[in-house]
């Protein structure tokens, strides 16, 4: 089944994620409606689609409830909210702001949502379980977070608060809601501060990456066009509302060796090493970082045969290409 003729809205679709969804959304032959206020996303990401009769874009705030409503006045028969402040130095810089914005957002696009009784598909984060060290981690593994004080967790609240919101909505008004959990999402698009972007942008411009920290941390990175399969097949199923996955990969690698990965694939491994830099230099005081983080992925695939198909070095290689021919068109 795909989303042939159905009317979609996406937030935050002119976004890294959005944009590739919104992608596939358009071949799948959806009418798409992209609401984004260009903070982050860019117009470019949608080149391809700004003259097709399939794509409507809209460039608003989701925190401007009148206009959230205006534009959910026409029918959508799903609604991929995926507007969010994103990147651990944008809410370490600006807390209050990602509170703002991914709650209150995601309230104002609930509440219009429940009045057209639409489904929405939310984008949560991987960030929830905070430092739960118990890993893999499940998706009812608890949540560690560090004090209300350290602006690092004010994002993982925000999102959870939501999380709660939708579920309250759905178990009170049965408003249709699937809730995913993407695990260190790259690939062609992604900007700095994210780390893999910022390692091969640095790379791809002769300069060796910067590791914050030890670089003994280690996550597990998942390629976007895996997550984007994963985020459609939850919006196809209708057996599965108001539940939540983890969407991620079980590869687990350092940040070491990642960047020396990257070097190696980049073609750089006779000319950069690493450069280390304290957490504290870089993001101040009002920081904790992650020892490691790997998903138990066992749920979506059990539900909907999704598994992340797509090699770390398979991606890595798609992003090095896509930011060397951003380097050779300037």
């Amino acid at each position: 089944m795909t989303f042939r003729g159905k009317q979609v809205l996406v937030t935050g679709g002119a976004g890294f994620i959005g944009s590739h969804l919104v992608d596939k959304l358009i071949g799948q032959g959806s009418d798409v409606t992209v609401f984004d206020d260009l903070s982050v996303g860019a117009l470019e990401n949608l080149h391809s689609h700004l003259s097709s009769s399939r794509m409507r874009f809209v460039k608003g705030d989701i925190t401007d409830k009148e206009h959230v409503m205006e534009v959910m006045e026409q029918h959508f028969d799903v609604v991929f909210h995926l507007a969010a402040v994103v990147g651990v130095e944008r809410y370490c810089e600006d807390p209050l702001r990602t509170i703002d914005v991914n709650f209150f957002g995601t309230r104002n696009i609930a509440e219009a949502a429940l009045k057209s009784d639409t489904k929405i598909i939310f984008m949560s984060t991987s960030e929830v379980y905070g430092k739960n060290s118990e890993l893999p981690l499940h998706e009812d593994s608890d949540r560690v977070l560090g004090a209300p004080n350290i602006a690092r967790w004010s994002y993982s609240s925000s999102k959870a608060l939501c999380e709660h919101l939708l579920f309250a909505l759905n178990q009170k008004y049965d408003l249709p809601v699937v809730i995913l959990r993407p695990f260190n999402v790259y690939g062609p698009r992604q900007l700095p501060p994210l780390v893999i972007p910022s390692f091969v942008k640095r790379l791809v411009h002769g300069e060796p990456p910067i590791i914050y920290g030890s670089g003994s941390q280690t996550r597990a990175f998942t390629y976007v066009e895996d997550v984007v399969d994963g985020i459609i097949e939850a919006a196809i199923d209708p057996s599965i509302e108001s539940r939540v996955f983890n969407v991620g990969s079980n590869h687990e690698i350092t940040m070491r060796d990642l960047a020396d990965l990257i070097i190696d694939l980049a073609g750089q491994s006779n000319n950069l090493r690493p450069i280390f830099v304290p957490y504290t230099q870089h993001y101040g005081k009002s920081y904790e970082d992650i020892n490691r983080r790997v998903s138990d992925v066992s749920k979506i695939r059990n539900h909907l045969g999704w598994e992340a198909k797509t090699s770390l070095k398979e991606g890595l290689l798609k992003t090095i290409e896509y930011w060397r021919r951003k380097a050779n068109s300037r």
